[in-house]
């Protein structure tokens, strides 16, 4: 209860007080002697009278109002009384905090004592029904994280503005029950929503959240280093006026010289060439940069391979030369040269394929960078005929295909051979059976390693149909300068049955 409605209460109950007392004082001043009394005098103690305070209120709809009461004995005290309460209109609790309801008029509010019959009421004037909620202010923006307080008041219909309890909410962002906004992260236009409490009068308020400007950008790290073919991964962080990041900003990457050092769109550098490149980050107008210095890492060793080889007279051979950083990493991009210890044995071209010249040996040197590999070449002289392969062998088989395999044999030169893989219905005569001209064992098939395993499938073949397969090893041309081993052995498969549907009879 505020202070001064409790002064007023105890003021009003002394002016009572001395009232009911001067007036008993009177009465007995007036008595004639000799007067007969019938009835005795209540108690002093009971209860004759309930007051209740206020006396009257005025009242809106759903306002809320405490009453209280006590009681005065027959002496005129006043006493603490128990009472129920009741209302013509409205409700009240038994701790008598009275509710105003919606319909218009006058009320009473009765305080009835427990320990007697006296009762006391007060009167409810009721003015009606709110006809609007009003919310102040009506529209606003803020940035992220700002706020902002809102204020209600209700409105009559006869244009009155009065004070009203509402209940607030928001679409976006918070707000506080007192009406203090605070905007969240996500930018766009949002409400807040003042709602009567216990009606349904409401007021909305429009909301525009933007993003804090852009005032900076920061690139980290500012400087770094770099080798070529290497990447270094940049970092870049919008700030506001107050140097604070800012979170979900658009970022674009720009280098000063692609040719030195190129980037991504997520601040990925890769070094291109030895020099220097500024790479630049941009948010919303504002850029941060970085220095990037691109250098080479030089060649330490150069390897090789194969380290040795022997070739025939008149035929090939092919090196390879991968130049290493100390780590012994290999390093792309670099030049590499070619020379041969004697022509006359064996010469090599600038991409490392060596041709026998004449029997002998001869050492091979790749160079880049000032660093040396080197690979021992024999020349022979002595030329076989391919060798024979005796492992071939079905390995899969389809309603249109079978897969092949077999170890791969020497060309008589050194070299892997190539084949010529031929099929039959049925029994297989080499002179009569077709070369395979589908799949990866058509014919002319080209080796791949001496002593590998090789795995090959025809296609094209007829449904469940017995087949036998033959193949022989040659080096040269076809039909050109081809020699050729023996024939290898047969092998047979049978096709599975189809499954696809008669389509016609």
């Amino acid at each position: 209860m505020p202070f001064t409605f409790k002064i007023s209460v105890r003021l009003a109950l002394m002016k009572a007080r001395l009232a009911l007392t001067g007036a008993a004082a009177a009465v007995a001043a007036c008595e004639l002697p000799g007067r007969h009394v019938t009835d005795p005098p209540p108690p002093s103690s009971t209860v004759v009278q309930v007051v209740t305070i206020p006396d009257t209120a005025i009242l809106d709809p759903y306002q809320e109002r405490q009453f209280l009461a006590f009681g005065r004995t027959q002496a005129g005290d006043s006493v603490g009384v128990e009472v129920r309460w009741s209302v013509s209109g409205g409700t009240i609790t038994a701790a008598g905090v009275y509710t105003a309801d919606t319909v218009v008029g006058d009320y009473q509010v009765t305080a009835a004592a427990l320990s007697s019959s006296a009762t006391g009421s007060s009167q409810v004037k009721n003015r009606g029904p709110l006809a609007q909620v009003i919310l102040n202010p009506a529209t606003t923006s803020l940035v992220v994280g700002g706020s902002q307080l809102f204020a209600t008041y209700g409105r009559r219909r006869n244009g009155d503005s009065v004070a009203v309890t509402v209940n607030y909410s928001a679409t976006g962002g918070t707000v506080s029950a007192a009406g203090v906004y605070t905007a969240g992260p996500g930018t766009g236009l949002h409400r807040v929503i003042a709602t009567q409490a216990g009606g349904t009068l409401a007021d909305t308020a429009a909301i525009t959240i933007t993003n804090l400007p852009v005032a900076s950008v920061t690139v980290s790290p500012a400087a770094a280093s770099v080798t070529v073919g290497q990447t270094v991964q940049l970092a870049a962080t919008p700030k506001d006026a107050s140097g604070n990041p800012l979170s979900g900003r658009v970022v674009t990457w720009a280098t000063s010289n692609a040719a030195v050092a190129t980037v991504s769109g997520s601040g990925l550098v890769t070094g291109g060439a030895a020099g220097t490149a500024t790479i630049t980050a941009s948010s919303e107008g504002k850029n941060g940069t970085a220095a990037i210095t691109v250098t080479v890492v030089p060649v330490a060793t150069v390897t090789v391979s194969p380290a040795a080889a022997s070739v025939p007279v008149g035929q090939t051979v092919q090196l390879a030369a991968t130049p290493k950083d100390a780590s012994g990493n290999p390093l792309s991009g670099r030049v590499v040269t070619w020379a041969t210890s004697n022509a006359a044995v064996a010469t090599v071209n600038g991409s490392g394929l060596v041709t026998g010249g004449a029997a002998g040996t001869a050492t091979i040197t790749a160079s880049s960078e000032g660093k040396n590999g080197t690979a021992a070449i024999t020349v022979t002289t002595t030329v076989t005929n391919p060798g024979t392969v005796t492992t071939l062998a079905v390995v899969g088989v389809t309603d249109s295909s079978v897969t092949l395999s077999f170890t791969e044999v020497s060309d008589g030169a050194g070299q892997p051979a190539s084949y010529d893989v031929r099929y039959a219905v049925g029994t297989i005569s080499w002179g009569a059976a077709p070369s395979v001209s589908r799949g990866s064992c058509a014919t002319p098939l080209g080796g791949s390693a001496i002593g590998v395993n090789r795995t090959c499938t025809v296609l094209g073949l007829a449904a469940a149909t017995g087949y036998q397969f033959q193949l022989v090893a040659f080096r040269g041309t076809l039909n050109v300068n081809a020699v050729y081993g023996a024939l290898s052995n047969v092998a047979s498969a049978t096709t599975v049955a189809s499954s696809a549907p008669v389509a016609s009879v």
